[in-house]
């Protein structure tokens, strides 16, 4: 049985960002899984990514994506697991991603206050960790903030 995994990184921009960095460097450390990205705009990031060999798709809106929609339909489908990158809570992101039943986390790079969420939540430092409602179920992996 494989311990390869396949997951779909959603990242709400396609900028030269921490979060974007954040990302790719997941993707290089962890070549025994297979990653896809989707961009929710196009930047120039993207060209990186490709660079680097991880399969990327740019949505132009939520229902249905431009361009090569057919690989992207298909790595939705092989993904395991959904994976969340954001500053903040977009009711449209979760809702997309729910659509899919798939298992799917949030990992939350900025300082906001989320809602209740239905899925884990990987918090970039102990003050965001502190900030979020209780019933959240929320991890720390810092960021250098705090360290």
């Amino acid at each position: 049985m494989s311990n390869r995994r396949e997951i779909l990184h959603i990242v709400p921009w396609a900028c030269y960002g921490g979060t974007e960095y954040s990302v790719l460097n997941l993707c290089r450390a962890q070549p025994q899984n297979n990653h896809f990205v989707l961009f929710l705009s196009n930047g120039p990031i993207t060209k990186i990514f490709s660079e680097n060999g991880i399969e990327n798709f740019v949505l132009d809106s939520f229902s249905f994506p431009r361009a090569k929609e057919k690989e992207f339909f298909q790595a939705i489908e092989k993904s395991e697991v959904l994976h969340i990158h954001d500053l903040e809570y977009r009711p449209e992101v979760h809702k997309f991603v729910k659509q899919y039943n798939k298992p799917y986390l949030m990992s939350l790079q900025g300082r906001a206050i989320l809602p209740k969420l239905n899925c884990p939540i990987v918090c970039s430092s102990k003050t965001l960790i502190q900030e979020q409602r209780a019933e959240n179920e929320c991890y720390l992996i810092n960021n250098g903030v705090d360290i």
